[in-house]
């Protein structure tokens, strides 16, 4: 079952919460030549967390790299201080307890002298590991007490700690805890905005709009992973939605308000609307399903060749709008016929240059009139209009 809202980010990116040890500050140049405390060189990544919970599958595919995982790495922190980018290895020896980041020592940055002096043993990383089977990058945020602009977060990541020395942290807490910071704030990198969430989902559409709003919150950096993961994910809610469409009209020819059901895209992929329908009065409509793990304010995404077709005067086109899905219920609106609406949008592209064809549009949802609210209970399998 889809999980949706700030939980699909846990598709995109495993999360955790780690307090630093002497040993772990080893990692960082200037900090091991000040506090003389071994050479390990490295942070310890907790096999309880990092293999148990996150990467139970490491062990056996790393083998194949003789236990040695290349991952680009992004610094953020302490304080405001911006990505640093690396490259370096998640690593198992052959007498190691847990797995390590490690690689050559993280000097300070070229032109930030001291960047990393303001961490010390009791600090806070915050992990975000990305890729399968194995982390192929990992951004960490590091959160100093001793900075005025961290130690609020500092406070609230060691009390969801309680003692652990490590621990996986989900998008929505994280979020919670995020909140508390400065919207600038580095943790914003791993505990995207419900702004964010959204702008991914449209943008994973080609929405101009949700790249728009990322460019925006220039702190948040979007990786090519998250955006293809994204893109996959639209796809997927896009089925999760038309099959929930499905259950609402076959339902409604239980009740006879409808005699036909033909669920058309599961039959040709490519067409331009989901379903084909007949009503008790022996109206024929077309119906496109359309899904979002947002609001029902979500951007609608439509291709020409579907407002082509809503255009044709072959019976209504309806959108139904498919939003708020949990493993439980779902949230429902149906559209009025979009033919004036698509005949519209046509004639506006007769003013574009010759060559020039646009393959899809983004529609605001509050330019097409709507039907009321309507929940569907997805276990009882049947409609209940609020």
């Amino acid at each position: 079952m889809l999980r949706f809202s700030h939980e699909f980010l846990a598709d995109l990116m495993k999360l955790a919460v780690k307090i630093l040890t002497r040993s772990d500050l080893t990692f960082f140049e200037p900090l091991y030549r000040r506090l003389n405390a071994g050479n390990q060189k490295a942070i310890n990544l907790n096999a309880d967390v990092f293999i148990n919970r996150l990467y139970p599958g490491i062990p056996e595919a790393a083998q194949q790299t003789n236990n040695e995982i290349l991952v680009k790495l992004t610094i953020f922190g302490p304080g405001g201080a911006g990505a640093y980018t690396l490259s370096r290895a998640i690593v198992k020896g052959a007498t190691y307890k847990n797995w390590r980041l490690n690689g050559e020592f993280v000097r300070d940055p070229e032109g930030q002298p001291g960047r990393f002096d303001a961490l010390a043993e009791g600090d806070v990383a915050v992990l975000g590991f990305e890729g399968e089977p194995v982390p192929s990058a990992l951004k960490i945020v590091f959160v100093a007490s001793s900075l005025p602009s961290d130690r609020v977060l500092h406070n609230l990541l060691t009390d969801y700690l309680g003692g652990r020395r490590m621990a996986e942290i989900d998008p929505p807490r994280l979020s919670r805890i995020a909140d508390q910071a400065d919207a600038d704030h580095q943790l914003w990198q791993l505990a995207p905005q419900e702004e964010i969430v959204e702008a991914l989902e449209d943008a994973a559409q080609g929405g101009a709009k949700g790249y728009e709003r990322l460019l925006r919150h220039s702190e948040r950096t979007i990786s090519m992973a998250e955006l293809a993961k994204a893109r996959r994910r639209a796809e997927a809610v896009g089925q999760e939605g038309e099959a929930i469409v499905h259950a609402v009209l076959c339902n409604e020819m239980v009740t006879g308000t409808l005699t036909g059901v033909e669920w058309t895209a599961s039959k040709n992929a490519v067409s331009p609307f989901d379903f084909h329908v007949v009503t008790a009065t022996g109206e024929t409509s077309r119906i496109d399903a359309k899904s979002t793990t947002g609001t029902f304010t979500a951007p609608i995404h439509m291709s020409l060749a579907e407002v082509r077709e809503a255009a044709q005067d072959a019976g209504p086109y309806l959108i139904y709008r498919v939003y708020g899905i949990t493993d439980e219920v779902a949230k429902l609106r149906r559209s009025e016929d979009l033919r004036s609406f698509a005949k519209e949008l046509l004639a506006t592209l007769a003013h574009l240059p010759n060559g020039v064809t646009p393959d899809a549009f983004s529609i605001d949802v509050n330019q097409l009139s709507w039907g009321a609210e309507e929940s569907f209970d997805r276990r009882a399998g049947s409609p209940d209009e609020e």
